[in-house]
């Protein structure tokens, strides 16, 4: 969803300016990257198992 972004990102390149739009594109990328990693799951120390501490 987010990288539906790109098609403005290139519709300002193609009108405005490549180089610009080039720039966009690329922080378009970067950010749906971020957020990616930044809601995907992730393993833990143990494999991802759940240990009880209170044994």
């Amino acid at each position: 969803m987010a990288l539906l972004a790109l098609l403005p990102a290139m519709a300002f390149a193609a009108s405005v300016s490549a180089y610009a739009g080039a720039i966009t594109a690329v922080n378009v990328v970067l950010i749906f990257g971020s957020i990616y990693l930044l809601v995907s799951p992730t393993e833990t120390e143990h494999g991802g198992e759940d240990v009880d501490h209170a044994a």
